[in-house]
């Protein structure tokens, strides 16, 4: 099996690009296309691209290579000398018993050691032999106070665990061993992980620690009651504190941070979840976590993904002279065909932008994919443990963003069902959708280039600079701050905006400072697949709540006239012309088109509205906007958005309006809120009314 991803969605002119392929072929057949077209649908122009010569350097050999999933904290050479006496202790929250897990791992001169869960118990190992275990089960989804201490100079062992809630404890159990094996005083210790004899530090636990512990001496029964009921700093005789660590900080949140001053810090591996709920106190207060780093509570998943890690096998050298698009290095072998798409950045700044929605591109990567194929999860599935994704990756091999791919899903993990059917059809509304929008400005003879959300965040405004249009794709759904900040201060200065697509500027979304290839969602109070748990919609990347945009006080309609208003799982319906588009003020809009419908016919679902789409609120739209068509479905699969009640078509809010709207500034905001419509661009090469109407708009905005 062929698999691969790039280093990064866009590229420069007189820029270079790394690939990381996995395959049993050695030495696979490599391409660079720049990519016009890629729905092969009878109706529209075919799938179109043109080959480019551009030199692509072999790095390495090409191979088949794991990944090692999980994430996990490990402290390098943090333990005492050999045979001191030393405890770990910690409070955790397994989310997943069903395989064994361990809660800290570390080396000694007879193996890796281990403080795990296995059947449910808690468990002291050295070299796969147990030495203690629990005769309590712990259970998911319930704190836990558990603790593990070792003294070989004396052959002491001793476990300890409690249950938040329940008086008495923490039970112990203890062991004496003439020959009890003494940590390596540079081992790495693992919290959440395993340690294999190589040294290298796997995840192996699901669920959540909280403020960890090193201690320096062993606590009597008493010394471990007031430790776990009242902590260190209500303890009669605090006992020898090493390190207590908290995760994340200011310069990284992938640092683990020892508050103790001793300087026993460390690092999180494959990017766990923070800014999780703590355990609440004994007297039953809610707890929550806090707002900024560092967090004394991390949540690990066995499935959690930083990065695949694999080397880079090939370069890409984009030569200066490159035109600005979309393109996609397309690889063969004995092992499968992949496509892996980027975009090129335009030199200079042309007069039509168009926006890439590679945040909406990586929020759905891998949806519905086996993660055993391929690892690392999209923001639409559940971990293994039923907790929510808030963290995905871009650095990882995704099927779902070749051109050619369409919203369905392998059977695992998906929300739109296994196959494509009457009822829901294949739709497309990533990459190939985008090409579409594409396709009809390369029809228009505009000058225009292509941009990514990436870009747009990091370089704002500068990114605009003398642009006069820029286009949103089908569907832009996922937004930082930034980008919204920035299209606000657009839209002041007099710039255009035509919205090709729907249910766009939704999700809050927030970007590692650090790790621009992470991104954060936390859903709440939307169309959702998953919400965040109680006490955790803060975003860790950003310091702003989470959920819909709307929800935050920023609704799409300010900016583009239109909101998120249902989905239609149906054959896609027209748009049908207002009285207000016959009018003098906006007939131009529609010269040359003569029937009262446009978009009867579409690539994507059959017409121009479906899947999702949005509608005018005069309540939330800026003063000035016309509708000048509306599509209201009478039937059929056509419902509400879950966030504006119980309601199915014919309903009077289940519909997609186009709009219109000068701005103040001097600009024009046009919207056809319909995830779908774009797909109606090439019909018939690109030669139809609905096309017609948006070659309008765009030539009176150039002009």
């Amino acid at each position: 099996m062929a698999r691969g991803y790039l280093e990064a969605f866009e590229v420069g002119p007189d820029g270079i690009l790394d690939v990381h392929v996995a395959a049993t072929t050695p030495t696979p057949e490599l391409a660079i296309r720049r990519l016009i077209h890629a729905d092969a649908h009878p109706d529209g122009p075919g799938v179109r691209t043109e080959d480019v010569c551009w030199r692509v350097t072999e790095l390495a050999t090409v191979r088949e290579h794991d990944v090692t999933a999980g994430s996990c904290a490990v402290i390098e050479g943090c333990l005492p000398h050999e045979g001191a006496p030393f405890m770990i202790a910690t409070w955790i929250w397994p989310t997943d018993l069903r395989a064994a897990a361990s809660v800290a791992s570390w080396r000694t001169s007879l193996g890796t050691a281990q403080l795990a869960l296995v059947d449910n118990r808690l468990t002291l190992e050295i070299a796969g032999e147990p030495l203690l275990v629990s005769p309590h089960r712990l259970h998911e989804r319930q704190w836990h106070f558990v603790a593990a201490a070792i003294s070989a100079t004396t052959g002491f062992a001793r476990i300890a665990w409690g249950q938040l809630g329940r008086t008495g404890g923490p039970y112990e159990l203890t062991r004496e061993i003439a020959s009890l094996a003494p940590a390596v005083s540079d081992s790495s210790l693992v919290l959440g992980g395993t340690l294999a004899d190589d040294g290298v530090a796997r995840g192996a636990f699901d669920g959540k620690l909280h403020a960890p512990l090193l201690l320096g001496e062993i606590p009597d029964a008493i010394g471990l009651m007031e430790l776990m009921n009242w902590g260190l700093t209500r303890s009669s005789r605090p006992p020898a504190v090493l390190a207590r660590w908290e995760f994340g900080d200011a310069e990284s949140l992938a640092t683990v941070v020892d508050t103790t001053g001793s300087g026993r810090h460390g690092r999180l591996l494959q990017a766990p979840t923070l800014g999780v709920t703590p355990p609440p106190s004994l007297a039953g207060t809610i707890a929550t976590p806090p707002i900024g780093p560092p967090y004394a509570t991390v949540h690990l998943h066995r499935d959690d993904l930083e990065d695949c890690g694999w080397p880079a096998t090939h370069r890409i050298s984009v030569p200066s002279s490159a035109r600005s698009g979309f393109y996609s290095l397309s690889m063969r072998s004995q092992d499968g065909d992949i496509e892996l798409p980027f975009v090129v950045t335009p030199s200079t700044s042309p007069q039509v932008l168009l926006l890439a929605p590679t945040y909406t591109w990586q929020a759905y990567a891998n949806l519905g994919r086996d993660p055993e194929r391929y690892p690392g999860l999209s923001h639409y599935a559940l971990h293994a443990d039923g907790s929510p994704v808030y963290v995905t990756t871009r650095l990882k091999p995704s099927p779902t963003l070749e051109p050619g791919a369409r919203m369905e899903v392998e059977s695992v993990d998906g929300f739109s069902g296994t196959e494509a059917s009457e009822v829901a059809p294949a739709a497309t509304h990533l990459l190939m959708a985008d090409l579409y929008a594409n396709f009809w400005l390369e029809h228009s003879t505009v000058d225009f280039g292509v941009i990514t959300d990436g870009l747009l965040d990091q370089r704002g405004l500068d990114c605009l600079a003398q642009v006069r249009v820029l286009v949103l794709s089908a569907h832009p759904e996922y937004w930082t701050r930034t980008m919204l900040d920035t299209l606000d201060a657009y839209l002041s200065t007099g710039g255009s905006v035509i919205y090709l697509g729907g249910n766009g500027l939704y999700w809050v979304t927030s970007i590692d400072p650090k790790r621009p290839y992470l991104m954060e969602v936390r859903r709440s109070c939307g169309s959702q697949t998953w919400n965040a748990e109680p006490g955790e919609v803060h975003h860790v990347f950003e310091r702003q709540p989470g959920g819909t945009w709307a929800g935050r006080g920023r609704p799409p309609d300010k900016l583009v006239s239109v909101g998120f208003a249902g989905f239609g799982w149906d054959t896609g319906i027209p748009y049908r012309r207002t009285a207000a588009s016959y009018g003098p003020e906006f007939s131009w809009v529609f010269a040359g088109v003569a029937g009262d419908t446009i978009g009867e016919r579409g690539l994507n679902l059959g017409g121009a509205v479906a899947f999702e789409f949005d509608r005018h609120d005069p309540n939330l739209a800026p003063s000035g906007t016309t509708v000048l068509a509306t599509a209201a479905p009478a039937g059929g699969f056509f419902f509400r958005s879950f966030e504006d009640g119980a309601g199915r078509a014919p309903d009077p809010e289940t519909r997609a309006d186009m709009t219109i709207r000068h701005t103040p500034s001097g600009g024009t905001v046009f919207s056809l809120g319909s995830v779908t419509a774009s797909g109606a661009l090439p019909v018939q090469g690109g030669d139809n009314d609905f096309a017609r109407v948006c070659t309008n708009v765009l030539s009176r905005m150039l002009s």
